[in-house]
């Protein structure tokens, strides 16, 4: 899923996305060496400051990418349980899809998220899970400092 220039809307760029979440590794202090992680929604981590302050692009030496895939194969029974924060006995087996799991941001908020199966009609009919990968970006170590 993306954004383009123009288009407010997300994209399908490939069957069985459903989602597609990132947040950056940083480096505060300096010594090349990931030690936070920010949002892109976050203060001063925004796609506008960080396209044009140098220092802070220079702190993003990773990416933690988060993709929910969803099969394309309606199945006939439910498949997916439904988690509505109960603690039945039916509920206790239920584990809610999580992603950004144990990373927070710099001021220590948690940035954990759970996909929401049931904002979709038939969501609980399609398997549905999360990969998670964090990408190192060794050329950001690259970028010259500031005269």
């Amino acid at each position: 899923l993306l954004l383009g220039p123009a288009i407010d809307a997300s994209q399908a760029m490939a069957d069985g996305e459903k989602e597609l979440h990132a947040v950056y590794g940083l480096d505060t202090t300096g010594d090349g060496v990931l030690d936070a992680w920010a949002g892109p929604g976050d203060s001063g981590y925004d796609i506008a400051t960080v396209m044009t302050t140098p220092a802070t692009i220079r702190q993003i030496v990773a990416v933690r990418v988060a993709l929910v895939l969803k099969s394309p194969t309606h199945e006939q029974k439910e498949v997916m349980p439904e988690c509505d924060g109960s603690t039945t006995t039916a509920e206790a087996a239920c584990a809610p899809l999580r992603y950004f799991t144990g990373l927070a941001n710099k001021d220590g908020t948690s940035l954990q998220r759970e996909v929401d199966t049931k904002t979709v009609a038939g969501a609980r009919h399609f398997r549905t899970r999360v990969v998670e990968s964090t990408i190192p970006l060794r050329n950001m170590q690259l970028t010259p400092a500031p005269l």
